[in-house]
């Protein structure tokens, strides 16, 4: 099989070159977002947290790879109403990630790589938006490691597979005044997404619990266990 003799295999100086040609053009023709590692303790049985939270925003540069729009199935109309499923893949530079983790040496005692479940916030400016919806927040569903396969024998970024994120009760101290207004008094008012979390006593479990004691009688035994 015929092999070009100007670049080798696993050499450290060809791999510094592919990866310098990388980086710089993802800084070149990538956009700025800020990434917010997601932080909380997840339970032993379904491996959610109730008490996830974001309180660090770091600014990094991410090639939009899809850049002719977002992707997914995009607004549908489901028996739960208008649902907003909008994808976005990212490239970023490994490079940029580890100097950032070695600058933040906290982050690099806890993490290698982005995770899942972690969001990224593109500060979108909106002139008919208020202050506080600007911008969009996207999770990042799936971490490809291995993007662009093993280029002259090493890997130069991350591919980052990105979901419209939903807002689930978490909170947001980031110190970013965009960031953290977002969802202040319990409610997503952020642009591109439509999803709304208000702050109703529907969304409190005592209010179900207490309209059950109303419907259920159970002043005698109860095969199904006493209720309290």
């Amino acid at each position: 099989m015929p092999k070009n003799h100007y670049f080798g295999y696993n050499i450290p100086s060809e791999q510094r070159l592919i990866e310098d040609l990388v980086t710089e053009a993802i800084s070149i023709y990538g956009v700025p977002a800020y990434w917010l590692p997601r932080k909380g303790t997840n339970d032993s049985v379904y491996g959610e947290s109730d008490n996830r939270y974001f309180d660090e925003a770091y600014v990094l540069p991410f090639y939009v790879a899809t850049a002719e729009g977002w992707g997914g199935e995009r607004e549908i109309i489901s028996r739960f109403g208008l649902e907003i499923r909008e994808t976005l893949t990212l490239n970023m530079a490994r490079r940029d990630f580890d100097n950032l983790l070695s600058e933040q040496v906290h982050l690099g005692a806890s993490r290698t790589r982005p995770l899942e479940g972690d969001l990224i916030y593109f500060d979108l400016v909106d002139p008919n938006s208020a202050a506080e919806r600007q911008g969009t927040f996207m999770e990042i569903n799936f971490v490809e490691h291995e993007s662009i396969f093993y280029q002259v024998g090493n890997l130069q970024m991350y591919e980052l597979r990105c979901e419209g994120f939903r807002y689930s009760q978490e909170t947001f101290s980031t110190g970013i005044v965009n960031i953290d207004q977002s969802f202040n008094a319990n409610t997503s008012g952020y642009s591109f997404t439509g999803n709304t979390m208000p702050d109703s006593p529907i969304a409190d479990n005592q209010t179900f619990e207490d309209d059950g004691l109303t419907v259920l009688d159970l002043s005698e035994d109860s095969p199904f266990g006493d209720y309290s």
